[in-house]
């Protein structure tokens, strides 16, 4: 499997970024279905790991991951030249967040899903977001 396409990967690389296994094997699982190759971390630390060794082109990160804010991963992704414009799904069971969060979340410019999200939204999100990259 794997190939190019005019210098292109056949696949799109999304991370899945949730310390719930559940959630990620959900996410997985749903997302291979629909053509994209998958990667998954649960953490801040195996998700900066694989985005300095593989190519990645898209990221779902859960907002409440352990140990870390979600906002310093999506930091470190924008804060990087090679990552800096891909796109950003963020998944949240928050009802409502905060003020703060949110303006944190627009400036990164990610996209909010809330749990139990739709894969069809999500992935509608990631076509439309990385159809419009270089």
């Amino acid at each position: 499997m794997g190939g190019t396409t005019g210098g292109r990967p056949d696949k799109r690389i999304v991370l899945i970024v949730d310390a719930d296994p559940s959630v990620r094997n959900w996410l997985s699982r749903s997302l291979e279905r629909l053509g994209y190759g998958v990667l998954t971390a649960e953490d801040q630390h195996g998700a900066e790991a694989i985005l300095k060794t593989g190519r990645v082109d898209a990221a779902i990160i859960d907002v409440n991951l352990r140990h870390h804010s979600a906002l310093d991963l999506v930091a470190v992704i924008r804060g990087s030249a090679k990552l800096a414009r891909m796109p950003l799904v963020m998944l949240t069971i928050l009802t409502h967040m905060s003020e703060d969060l949110e303006q944190a979340i627009a400036r990164h410019r990610a996209f909010v899903f809330y749990k139990p999200a739709s894969i069809i939204e999500i992935h509608a999100t990631l076509q439309r977001e990385l159809s419009a990259l270089p």
